[in-house]
């Protein structure tokens, strides 16, 4: 917390519950000494507008959990963060909305795709995000950078994720 921003990866259980997401919200801050302002939701769980009027309520500015938890792309088929518009309310609110194109897991677990494969993937579609001027966010797990067992091989696709 001293040296990068740390957001908050809610419990699985939170996204049913108010009180218990403020509990953890709290909790984290506590350990922090500062306020939490990011967030993901747990397996990428959504319920708009809910998840996203409790992140508010919470001061919570900005949340990554914008994306596929079994294919590449957008799931808000842009690329480009924006903010959550609240239909009941007819209003724009200030939690910012940051879409990712890719989750490792996906690329590894789900699509099966070698580390080679994934490089070339990953550099097309950072190439189609920069002709649209978008902003390219993909979401990487701890474990998969430890280059073992089932990541073996999987950091070299993380470092090229980070080269032009």
């Amino acid at each position: 917390g001293d040296y990068a921003e740390i957001g908050i990866h809610p419990s699985f259980a939170s996204n049913k519950s108010f009180d218990k997401l403020s509990t953890e919200k709290k909790r984290l801050e506590n350990i922090l000494k500062k306020e939490v302002k990011f967030s993901r939701q747990h397996f990428l769980k959504l319920e708009i507008p809910k998840t996203y009027r409790n992140l508010l309520e919470l001061s919570v500015s900005d949340d990554y959990t914008m994306g596929y938890a079994a294919h590449l792309g957008f799931r808000a088929s842009i690329c480009t963060p924006f903010y959550f518009y609240d239909l009941d309310n007819e209003k724009i609110t200030s939690l910012k909305i940051v879409p990712f194109v890719y989750m490792d897991g996906v690329l590894n677990d789900k699509l099966k795709y070698t580390p080679e494969k994934c490089i070339q993937i990953i550099k097309d579609i950072k190439q189609k995000v920069k002709d649209v001027e978008g902003q390219f966010t993909c979401i990487w797990h701890n474990e998969s950078l430890s280059n073992q067992d089932r990541w073996f091989g999987w950091r070299k696709v993380f470092e090229s994720t980070w080269l032009d």
